[in-house]
């Protein structure tokens, strides 16, 4: 069989299995109607759910369904769970283990479930989510985080914005956050605003000798 017919089929093939799966999570929400579907096997649909839901399913499981074991369903939004879902499971299921939660942030999330979870979630640990924005964050994410956060560290976090962010984030930092270093940020605001003008007049003047060429 050719290479390109069998990854074709087994693309489909795995499409089909996803949909399916797609298709029998619907059946178990609608089936459950949160607890006030009458007679509803809670266990049983809960377990189904553990088996094929995704970390959102068992987030919003936990969170609408009375009678649902939080802890089973917070051990499966740990192993398979985004940061998003470990974010929203810390913030709107009660009994939820925080630092465990805040851990699989830390080593999956991406700089905005960071920056929320600093922000919304008591107890979070600011240095580390703070750390680990200013690792794997964009300059906006830095921005919110020196904004919003009690604690932050602004000399720090506007160093990493004066590195990778554009210019409109230095004008933003500068206009926004107490304490910053106006000077720094209007001078590297400048010129990043000189480059893109350079830029754009390279790209011009490539642009008409292609059309005199053409011609």
């Amino acid at each position: 069989m050719p290479k390109e017919k069998f990854n074709l089929e087994n693309k489909n093939a795995n499409s089909n299995v996803n949909i399916k799966k797609e298709e029998k999570i619907k059946e178990i929400r609608e089936e459950i109607e949160t607890e006030n579907k009458e007679g509803a096997d809670i266990k049983a649909l809960q377990d189904r759910v553990l088996k094929i839901g995704n970390g959102s399913d068992c987030y919003w499981f936990a969170r609408d369904v009375k009678g649902a074991d939080i802890k089973a369903l917070q051990d499966r939004v740990l192993k398979i769970g985004n940061g998003s879902d470990c974010y929203d499971f810390a913030e709107n299921i009660e009994g939820a283990d925080i630092k465990a939660l805040q851990d699989r942030v830390l080593k999956i999330g991406n700089g905005s479930d960071c920056y929320d979870f600093a922000e919304n979630i008591k107890g979070a640990d600011i240095k580390a989510l703070q750390g680990r924005v200013l690792e794997i964050g964009d300059s906006l994410d830095c921005y919110w985080f020196a904004r919003d956060i009690k604690g932050a560290d602004i000399k720090t976090l506007q160093d990493r914005v004066l590195k990778i962010g554009n210019s409109s984030d230095c004008y933003d930092f500068a206009e926004n956050i107490e304490g910053a270093d106006i000077k720094a940020l209007q001078k590297r605001a400048e010129e990043l605003d000189k480059n893109k003008e350079k830029i754009d007049e390279i790209e011009t003047k490539k642009t008409k000798e292609e059309l005199e060429k053409e011609k």
